[in-house]
């Protein structure tokens, strides 16, 4: 390999280094999460209710359900609109 070949590697090589360490930043503004908790009006964290967030621009729903202490979390998400909708037996939606 020639002087000429192993600086353009070197060159090469810094570069994309540097586009890796740009776009980083770039890639985490791109998506967050929604979290909380559910309870009922006296304050109790009600566990096991079916919590849905529908995307209102794609359409697309997830599901999970609260945790023994009501929380629930929706990670990953797209910059969007979204409708969030809690359901548990006995209570109203």
């Amino acid at each position: 390999m020639t002087r000429t070949h192993e600086s353009l590697i070197a060159t090469l090589v810094m570069f994309l280094s540097l586009a890796g360490l740009c776009a980083s930043p770039a890639l985490a503004q791109g998506s967050g999460q929604i979290e909380g908790a559910i309870r009922d009006e006296q304050a109790s964290v009600l566990p096991g209710a079916t919590i849905s967030l529908r995307n209102e621009e794609s359409g697309v729903t997830r599901i999970v359900a609260s945790e023994s202490d009501g929380r629930y979390v929706f990670p990953a998400l797209s910059p969007g609109r979204y409708l969030l909708r809690a359901e548990l037996s006995g209570f109203a939606t």
